[in-house]
This record gives structure tokens, sequence and C-alpha cells, in this order.
């Protein structure tokens, strides 16, 4: 009785297993660690982060309710902030390393931090957080400030 109210469980989960072979692919890029949807106003807004090694970036879509049209899309692979009266570009694709952390929404903004080390032997460790504006269906160039420069706590004002 017991293996029965199983199978019956099993079937009716809404559960569907499909064995992988070899003509079968996933619809998501393997590259791709994680997505996240929010919605901003009547839109929504897609951030999609890949795996740090293979490609280390990511993107942020935008797109339209209800009918799902994609209207804008754009990689982010790059930031930028002031450090000591200096504007540091932190290239991820250049990187030893880089985190890409804690992405939510805010109204009109998407607000994400980064934890980045620069390919260069004595380069610090940098972690800085980060806002892009969405304006009339654009976003804006990601504003950076820098909260961690190596072991220091940096105190500066926001993006």
């Amino acid at each position: 009785m017991k293996s029965l109210i199983y199978i019956l469980l099993i079937v009716t989960s809404g559960i569907t297993y499909v064995q992988a072979g070899e003509s079968s692919s996933s619809n998501i890029n393997l590259t791709v660690s994680e997505v996240k949807t929010f919605r901003i106003d009547k839109r929504l807004v897609r951030t999609i982060l890949y795996n740090r090694a293979d490609l280390p970036y990511f993107e942020l879509e935008l797109i339209k309710a209800p009918n799902r049209a994609l209207i804008r899309k754009v990689a982010v692979n790059s930031i930028a902030a002031e450090f000591e009266k200096r504007r540091i570009t932190m290239d991820f694709i250049k990187s030893a390393a880089v985190d890409i952390e804690n992405i939510r929404v805010e109204k009109n903004t998407i607000l994400f931090e980064v934890g980045f080390t620069a390919a260069e032997h004595t380069a610090p460790y940098i972690y800085s957080t980060c806002r892009v504006d969405i304006t009339n269906d654009v976003f804006s160039s990601p504003a950076c400030r820098i909260l961690k420069w190596g072991n220091e706590d940096i105190s500066s004002p926001s993006p």
C-alpha cells in the first residue's frame, strides 16, 4: 500500500524526469551560474551571471511585460570608481578574480557588489558597491564606489 501511495505522489507531483542522452541539450548555456528576474514598474529586469572562470561578467536585460519582448540588453564587463583622486577601471576580463554579489533592485535601480583582484601580482583586493539606473528604458553605466582597498575600509560618497 505504501508503494502505491508513493507512486501516486510521484505521478501527481508535477515533476517530469528526462534522461539526458547524447542528442539532448540544455536551453541554458552551461557557463550561466545564476539568473534572477525583478519587476521594475511595467518592465522586467533579468540579470544573468556567468561562471566567473569562463566568462567573468554579467548581463542585464530589460524586458517588456506581459509579452516578454526584449527591449535592451547590456553586458557589464568592467566598472570604474574614484580612489585617491584618480579613476580606477576594473576590467573583469583582465582580472585574477572577480565576484559579483548581492544583485538586487530598489525602485528603478539595480544594485550589486563587486570583489575584484587585478591580474598584476601585487594588486590589492578591491570591494565596490555599484548601481545601474534605468531611465526611459535605458541602462546607465555602472556608478561605483570603493568600500575596501586591500585590508583598508574606505569611506567615500555614494555612487
